[in-house]
């Protein structure tokens, strides 16, 4: 797959052919890669998304809206984020880029799926669930993009699989389709998010850690003030 990007300001021009796994923008590897990149994906945000279930675990306990609670939640950490990165001088054009948008928008449906599994079952079981995504991101990816996974980014999807269909029947019949339903979306929103920011052009264009995370503070930010401003 060829991507060119024109010498604007909506980003650097480049061509790229290499296969690039969704979601390396918020956990970037290499594909000696692919070790790397599944350590990356794997890993980090199995921490991350442990501490979000417990966060959203509480979350339900005490009644919280879950959109409302979610919404606040991701406001305070983007800036935390932006306290620490700084706007930036164009942050405006950043926020503006319609790109911008769909990521912001699909970060903030992942969080709302999410924390919907967490009404019927433990943020363990939840957690495990949302890693479809993964296989599901190499077949999309296969399907739209061209992109073939390496064989054993394969065995590591399959793996996965293995791993996730059986839990999934421990889910009490009764709760399974909505549970399904919720992870199912969480995941797809996911790999929505992934894709989009991979080619979000600033994105693209940072070279350092603190200049991803200036972008997604922006992002995140803007996303959540409107979602607060729409809730009413």
């Amino acid at each position: 797959m060829k991507i060119s990007w024109p010498d604007s300001g909506s980003g650097p021009s480049e061509t790229s052919n290499s296969w690039n796994w969704p979601g390396l923008i918020a956990a970037p590897g290499c594909a000696v890669q692919v070790i790397f990149e599944t350590a990356s994906v794997i890993s980090a945000p199995s921490v991350s998304i442990g501490v979000l279930g417990l966060i959203y675990a509480i979350g339900h306990q005490i009644g919280a809206h879950p959109i409302a609670f979610i919404l606040y939640a991701m406001v305070v950490s983007a800036l935390m984020l932006l306290a620490a990165t700084g706007p930036g001088p164009e942050a405006m054009r950043i926020i503006m880029a319609p790109q911008s948008w769909l990521v912001g928008f699909a970060t903030v449906g992942l969080e709302v799926f999410y924390y919907l599994t967490l009404t019927h079952i433990s943020p363990t079981t939840a957690s495990v669930l949302v890693r479809v995504a993964i296989p599901l991101a190499m077949v999309i990816g296969w399907l739209m993009f061209s992109r073939r996974p390496p064989r054993l980014a394969m065995i590591g999807g399959f793996a996965i699989l293995v791993g996730v269909v059986p839990l999934g029947f421990t889910v009490p019949a009764e709760h399974r389709t909505a549970v399904f339903a919720a992870a199912g979306a969480a995941a797809l929103t996911f790999i929505l998010r992934s894709f989009s920011s991979e080619f979000h052009p600033w994105n693209r264009r940072a070279k350092t850690v603190m200049e991803k995370l200036r972008v997604t503070g922006l992002v995140v930010l803007v996303t959540c003030i409107v979602g607060l401003t729409l809730a009413g």
